[in-house]
């Protein structure tokens, strides 16, 4: 029978991340909607309510992708321009990473890992 501790959150792990691979890069992604990035989403939305009330969605989706830099993605590893010097972390450049159109695929794996539950749970006995 599962026990309560297979379903509990790492708090630890939720805020300050885990590493994670994309094709040959290792990313350092917090849980979405951690207590930082809660913030940073109010704190973003605040001067803009009412157009995220009326449904701006391009605004909405520009709050989420500077929220989540710095919050959710929180560093990397083995990734290199394309003259091979390695990219020192940054917010700013987490940022531009998340809005480039071409590297979309990458977003979503940010995404996905942050919403994965089964990268943040406590570990279970005996493992």
């Amino acid at each position: 029978m599962p026990k309560l501790s297979s379903v509990r959150t790492n708090v630890e792990k939720a805020e300050k991340g885990v590493w994670t691979e994309y094709e040959g890069i290792r990313l350092l992604v917090a849980r979405y909607n951690n207590a930082a990035h809660k913030r940073a989403i109010a704190e973003g939305s605040k001067p803009h309510l009412e157009r995220i009330r009326a449904g701006d969605s391009d605004l909405n989706l520009t709050i989420q992708r500077e929220a989540m830099a710095g919050t959710v993605l929180l560093g990397w590893d083995k990734l290199e321009d394309d003259d091979g010097k390695p990219i020192p972390f940054s917010q700013e450049k987490a940022l531009e990473i998340l809005k480039d159109p071409r590297l979309a695929d990458l977003h979503e794996h940010v995404m996905a890992q942050a919403m994965a539950q089964r990268n943040f749970r406590e570990a279970s006995a005996g493992n």
